[in-house]
């Protein structure tokens, strides 16, 4: 995101008190590893797609508070539902919006109640069994072959835990299978 839409967008969201019933404090940051020790105190993301295809485990977990600025209007028909969100449930804007289109936008962002009911991390049973077998020390295959499924399917579901969960390594997600009683 361009330093003038950082500002641009921080303009109309400070012009904007009432998405949230109460003044909000909007800072630009300029790379999410400079967020730091802030980051769970932030509640909404507004990001570009670079950012978010370089950090989808961070983004994924929280898109009920990410929105995505993007190209323009002209992006495949499938992924959208008509009120600015992918089919994965993330809002996005996108740069040749009016400003009643954007303010919309963010508006529902800001609004909806289930931004309130982030995604908890719940792991599906077979997305815990494969966790298990993955913290025990196992490859893919040797996971696949105890649990009868394909190996594509182990690695769909180690994405899926790394990604509920926010947790990139296997160290990580051993360490929280301990933690959780999984093992």
């Amino acid at each position: 995101m361009t330093s003038l839409e950082s500002v641009g967008l921080k303009a109309l969201l400070e012009s904007q008190p009432q998405f949230l019933g109460c003044e909000m404090d909007v800072c630009i940051y300029g790379e999410v590893e400079l967020v730091g020790s802030e980051l769970e105190k932030i509640d909404f993301f507004i990001i570009d797609s670079a950012t978010f295809a370089l950090h989808p485990d961070f983004f994924v977990p929280r898109k009920s508070r990410t929105v995505i600025l993007t190209r323009d209007k002209n992006k495949p028909k499938q992924a959208e539902n008509g009120k600015g969100t992918l089919g994965s449930g993330i809002r996005f804007i996108y740069r040749d919006s009016t400003e009643e289109e954007m303010t919309e936008i963010l508006g529902m962002v800001f609004t909806e109640p289930e931004r309130l009911q982030e995604t908890s991390g719940e792991l599906s049973a077979r997305e815990k069994e494969v966790l298990k077998e993955l913290a025990s020390g196992k490859t893919n295959k040797e996971i696949a072959d105890h649990l009868s499924i394909s190996v594509n399917t182990v690695i769909t579901h180690r994405k899926n835990v790394s990604s509920k969960l926010g947790i990139k390594s296997v160290s990580g997600l051993s360490l929280y299978a301990l933690m959780n009683g999984i093992i």
